[in-house]
């Protein structure tokens, strides 16, 4: 197995990080409540002492995951998924819902999709996901008529998200807004 070595990245690329970011925690923290509860979860999370070295694990695992890891990923979204629909019934039946539209935000590596097929087999699912070649993951979910995915940088959508000038304009990628 080979070692991975871990770039800092140059202080240009920490800002524009460090901005995207910001912008998209200003965005969510005005539109949603929830939002606000679960960041500050996640700050006290963070400030546990052992977190650094969990969450650079996690990131290096998922990062160079094998091709058996990433089906492990996927059965593992696919068990989440199922759990959450078992405890919530988040996901309605055909009768119920014969017109299910879902957008899958970060979809890859696809688990969350194939629950929703899974319970609602008309179901269209709309999949938004970092291409390959930028650092993204591969989409694991079977071809299906009814799946379409979009592969972009999410955070290139601010148009989208209600502030079309909210990108940084020295941001590599502010042309594509």
């Amino acid at each position: 197995m080979s070692q991975v070595e871990d770039k800092p990245p140059r202080p240009d690329e920490q800002n524009l990080r460090r901005d995207e970011f910001q912008i998209l925690d200003n965005y969510f923290t005005e539109k949603s409540p929830t939002f606000v509860e679960l960041r500050q979860v996640q700050r006290e999370v963070w400030n546990l002492p052992s977190a650094d070295t969990h969450f650079a694990q996690q990131a290096h695992r998922a990062d160079t995951a094998s091709p058996a890891l990433q089906r492990r990923f996927f059965r593992m979204m696919q068990r989440i998924g199922h759990e959450l629909h078992k405890a919530h019934n988040i996901i309605p039946p055909p009768l119920a819902s014969p017109n299910l539209q879902v957008l899958d935000i970060c979809m890859a590596p696809g688990g969350y999709s194939a629950t929703v097929l899974k319970h609602n087999p008309t179901a269209q699912i709309f999949g938004l996901s970092l291409p390959e070649t930028d650092g993204g993951h591969p989409v694991l979910l079977k071809d299906n008529p009814r799946v379409h995915v979009q592969f972009t940088d999410i955070t290139m959508l601010a148009a989208e998200m209600g502030g079309a000038a909210i990108v940084p304009a020295g941001h590599p990628m502010a042309a594509r807004c």
